[in-house]
């Protein structure tokens, strides 16, 4: 057996600090609400097990009271139910005991562990956390999708609270467990909620679904991201379908017009439609314009027959419209008034390393959208960068797009004339994927091109160019970590601007703890 520094060092580091005070609060909220007194022997009932065929060491801990379920790790307290999901080792519910667990739910029996065996944990893990999700009246909005999810929910979200108190996650908690943890905490007096919802492991979706019956689903755009796993884009599509499996039969699905053949959503629930520019969706936009502020445009309302006036604050890229648009419709049918969905939109903020234009303390301007890359995204970035206007010089620090699949070589490949076509003056890239797309593209010769496979390099040639005006864009899949780059180069603009990220995250996190 391993050791525990062997199975998650970090993560163990971070336990020792958090579980001794995740366990007197944990404390404080079973005293204060029934719902953290539910036994072992209840939530099994509600997952459709039956106790009776449970081995002696499970029989004998049904009337312990459950704390929480949870997967083994940071947010893990004591006397919990430990569920064992997808790549989870055997070693780890053995940790999991050895630190608190009261009994785990596993695909099959390990050594004498007290073992609850079934054909399929992350069904019962939905179950459990969906327990404590319909003890709340919340009303929940899904938001769904391969990409564009985390812009449109805290859209939608920044509509919501303009006239409800409104319960979303600052970041991006949209796999399972983290769904499951947001399940359990949700704070008194929310009245709704939208969650963010991740469709990159193949079932994940539909079972999210049963844990949240969503009002209202959200859906954004699908790409070939996570098509590893899938196969093909048919199956993605599916997948992300899925959301809809346990919709009440009133539920509503808002979807682009522009991408979907809507008819698919919407065999058993009614939908919602947005467009740039078609007017047959029930909202549409026109007078699409890029001001010195942002997206400035007019929301048309099929529905009452009237138009609103929008500006997105600091965000300049076009696609982000489609997500004001179903930010907008999800707050109509979600109760919010016109006027107050508006201002909800006029609030909205980027942050964080997520399509953030700001202004350094030297005096360059930066679009770092550096969180997550497909080929859309890319393509997207680029372009919207391109209409930026700057006094001097565009510089593109472009990295390599991951999980794209067999079709990898020729999406780099398409990165690199999109810049060539743009009026960028020089061309970074940083990773062994674009590397290799450029040894097989020809560009002008205006434009500047040296391509990095080590950050110190990178950092010494984007310093090179730090003359007042210049405008730099920043965008790469995650594992390039672009980020890096700006804290290098620019490490005071970085820390201010992710101060005002990381603030709502804690007044977040501090929320979830002590309601």
């Amino acid at each position: 057996m391993e050791s525990k520094e062997q199975l998650a060092s970090s993560e163990l580091k971070l336990l020792k600090i958090t579980k001794p005070i995740g366990n007197r609060i944990a404390a404080r909220k079973a005293r204060k609400n029934s719902k953290w007194n539910v036994t072992v022997r209840e939530l099994c009932l509600v997952a459709g097990l039956d106790p009776q065929s449970f081995s002696e060491g499970v029989k004998a801990r049904l009337e312990r009271k459950v704390r929480q379920v949870c997967r083994a790790g940071s947010r893990m307290l004591d006397n919990c139910i430990c569920v064992q999901l997808y790549e989870d080792g055997d070693n780890l519910m053995r940790w999991a005991m050895a630190n608190g667990a009261i009994v785990v739910v596993t695909p099959r029996q390990i050594d004498d562990l007290p073992c609850i065996v079934v054909d399929n944990p992350v069904a019962v893990y939905a179950s459990m956390c969906g327990y404590y999700r319909k003890l709340t009246n919340v009303e929940i909005t899904a938001v769904v999708g391969s990409i564009g999810k985390t812009t449109t929910k805290r859209m939608v979200s920044s509509v919501y609270s303009v006239q409800f108190n409104t319960f979303s996650d600052p970041e991006n908690e949209n796999q399972i467990d983290c769904v499951g943890y947001i399940c359990q905490h949700i704070p008194n007096k929310t009245v709704k909620q939208v969650q963010e919802i991740s469709e990159d492991t193949p079932g994940c979706v539909h079972y999210m679904s049963e844990m949240l019956t969503p009002q209202i689903a959200v859906v954004t755009a699908i790409d070939k991201s996570h098509i590893e796993s899938f196969g093909n884009e048919e199956n993605i599509y599916k997948e992300i379908c899925s959301i809809t499996d346990a919709m009440p039969k009133d539920g509503v699905v808002v979807t682009n017009l522009d991408e979907f053949d809507h008819t698919r959503w919407v065999a058993n629930h009614r939908a919602v439609t947005v467009s740039l520019n078609n007017e047959n969706a029930d909202y549409y936009a026109k007078q699409i314009g890029l001001e010195s502020k942002g997206l400035s445009f007019v929301i048309v309302s099929r529905k009452d027959k009237r138009e609103y006036p929008v500006i997105l604050n600091n965000v300049f890229a076009k696609h982000n419209i489609i997500s004001a648009l179903q930010a907008f419709a999800a707050g109509i049918e979600a109760g919010v008034s016109p006027e107050n969905a508006i201002k909800g939109l006029l609030n909205y903020r980027a942050s964080g390393i997520r399509q953030n234009v700001y202004d350094t303390i030297s005096g360059q301007k930066l679009y770092v959208d550096c969180y997550n890359a497909v080929a859309r995204s890319v393509q997207s970035a680029i372009e919207t960068a391109d209409k930026i206007p700057v006094k001097s010089k565009k510089i593109a620090v472009i990295g390599d797009v991951e999980e794209a699949g067999p079709t990898s070589k020729e999406i780099h490949k398409e990165i690199i004339r999109i810049v060539d076509q743009s009026r960028f003056d020089v061309l970074f890239t940083f990773g062994p994927k674009i590397q290799e797309a450029l040894q097989s593209v020809q560009v002008k010769d205006s434009l500047l091109v040296k391509s990095f496979l080590d950050k110190p390099a990178l950092y010494k040639a984007i310093k090179g160019f730090k003359a007042k005006d210049n405008l730099f864009l920043f965008k790469a899949s995650r594992k390039s970590a672009l980020e890096t780059c700006i804290k290098a180069v620019w490490p005071l603009s970085f820390r201010l601007k992710m101060l005002d990220y990381y603030l709502p995250i804690i007044r977040w996190r501090l929320k979830v703890i002590f309601n």
